[in-house]
């Protein structure tokens, strides 16, 4: 599981999979309805779940492209990524924005097996 925490927004998360050797991006593509609020989201072998913070979908002018997920108003806000299909995975990047010129900062941290990882 990754876990992103302390996060504006969030556009693309790219994994990159051991076992296929083939990336995934996790796109938001299915996300079609403007500034409602977000809890899960599953695209491929991932699932995205708010755990904290106010985080509501966009889809009008935020990411690159747009859709993008994106919590409003709170500095400690957290979302989880979860490989489903249980296997290992390597992250390789995401595309962070802050849309309201604030100093933000961003933790990531990987666990495996419910252990950190980095």
């Amino acid at each position: 599981m990754l876990s992103l925490k302390r996060m504006c927004q969030a556009a693309f998360v790219s994994l990159l999979a051991f076992s296929a050797a083939s990336a995934e991006t996790i796109s938001f593509s299915g996300i079609t309805t403007d500034r409602s609020n977000f809890s899960t989201y599953t695209e491929g072998n991932y699932t995205v779940t708010a755990v904290s913070g106010d985080w509501l979908t966009n889809t009008s002018n935020y990411g690159d492209p747009v859709p993008s997920i994106f919590d409003e108003h709170t500095m400690d806000a957290s979302i989880d990524i979860t490989n489903n299909a249980a296997a290992l995975f390597s992250f390789s990047g995401v595309d962070l924005g802050n849309f309201e010129n604030v100093d933000e900062s961003y933790t990531i941290t990987g666990y495996l097996a419910g252990v950190e990882a980095f």
